[in-house]
């Protein structure tokens, strides 16, 4: 068979081509940092790849689920320490004013204190996160307590849980509802009768609310220590999930991570025998390679 020029300039023309292409290809791995850049280089390994970055994304959503849930009982363990001082101080006050020695205008003014107490631990019970209540229940837009000029106390809350996914079948429960926290215990129904106690000069009813506030006291230190076993359980996940963050991220980096030396050395292995592909076009044809193409 004849080999005309318009063949052979065709055969150079693609084996330019050809090596052009490698070039490229190299080039872009080594830009990268990749060696999976096309389903064509890997398909098997990119099906994989695209799992991982599955499960990465959906581990994101639970650390996110984490840190809320940490926030939110980090606060809410803020606001129970709080009560319980307001408590203790209120013990105090109590103690004092049961004591026959107290007078009708001592325990006036210890009643307006008793009044600041209630109003800080009403306050605290309307903590809130950002722009959600966090005692609540579930009704996070609204200010769950409201008092009347009598210290009359209305929750307008609900009892619901607040549930957060951290891991795939795990979730906590990351919410204290108003009405455990502080209707069972009757907090603030134990400070108005002592503060009503406190402005009739009644010293009996004044030592009534004792043995209730040191009650109120200890359901404060048992939903501390709720909010201590879920803290935990929360920081032993956050762990995890980092462990296995960092797996996964291990995993997809070996399939898909070029090694930069060899892709290095690839590149530049290339990029010679692509000048040296054009050298020789050059030289078998003697024509001007740049103006032909």
């Amino acid at each position: 068979m004849r080999v005309t020029t318009r063949m052979l300039f065709d055969t150079h023309r693609l084996e330019i081509s050809k090596s052009a292409e490698r070039l490229l290809e190299y080039q872009k791995r080594v830009a990268s940092g990749k060696r999976i850049n096309k389903p064509s280089d890997d398909p098997m390994g990119l099906k994989m790849v695209l799992g991982y970055r599955t499960d990465k994304s959906r581990i994101a959503q639970y650390q996110r689920n984490v840190d809320q849930a940490n926030s939110w009982l980090v606060l809410a363990d803020n606001a129970l320490a709080g009560i319980e001082s307001a408590l203790e101080r209120a013990v105090e006050v109590a103690m004092v004013q049961a004591s026959d020695t107290s007078s009708a205008s001592n325990r006036m003014s210890a009643a307006m204190e008793v009044e600041n107490i209630f109003d800080q631990i009403m306050q605290l019970a309307n903590t809130r996160l950002g722009n959600r209540s966090i005692f609540a229940g579930t009704r996070t837009d609204i200010t769950p307590f409201t008092k009347d000029a009598a210290y009359n106390i209305t929750y307008q809350g609900d009892n619901k849980t607040i549930d957060l996914y951290i891991s795939q079948n795990i979730s906590v429960t990351v919410n204290l509802t108003g009405k455990e926290v502080f209707i069972d215990s009757n907090i603030f129904g134990i400070l108005k009768d002592l503060r009503d106690s406190l402005l009739s000069n009644d010293r009996d009813g004044i030592a009534q609310q004792l043995p209730l506030l040191d009650n109120a006291l200890a359901s404060v230190g048992g939903n501390q220590s709720k909010i201590g076993a879920k803290n935990n359980r929360i920081d032993t996940m956050k762990v995890q999930l980092q462990n296995v963050d960092l797996r996964i991220t291990e995993l997809m980096s070996n399939l898909e991570d070029a090694d930069m030396f060899q892709a290095i050395t690839e590149l530049t292995n290339q990029q010679i025998i692509y000048e040296a592909t054009l050298r020789t076009i050059s030289l078998v044809s003697d024509l001007n390679l740049a103006k032909f193409l």
